[in-house]
């Protein structure tokens, strides 16, 4: 059976972690808390359809791998564009 690559659709919310925020209701993982998470520069990440739900992202992981979503329009119809970190800088 061959491999296939396969990207998702999901899309996030982000927010910056705030040193010394109640996490109460933030989830983290343990492979995060081994890795002294939540810290400075981590971000809080929620599912826009269930915004209940939040959990931390490591930074380094934020800033290799995530991209901001801008929607916008053209023409009449809607287009996202995807702008990485590091585009931001």
């Amino acid at each position: 059976m061959a491999w296939k690559t396969y990207s998702t659709t999901q899309i996030t919310e982000v927010r910056p972690y705030i040193p010394g925020e109640d996490m109460t209701n933030i989830e983290v993982s343990q492979a995060d808390m081994d890795n002294g998470s939540p810290l400075q520069g981590d971000m809080i990440g929620r599912d826009p359809n269930k915004p209940g739900r939040e959990w931390v992202i490591g930074g380094a992981f934020f800033r290799e791998y995530m991209k901001e979503v801008r929607k916008g329009k053209f023409h009449g119809m809607t287009f996202y564009r995807w702008h990485t970190y590091k585009d931001m800088l």
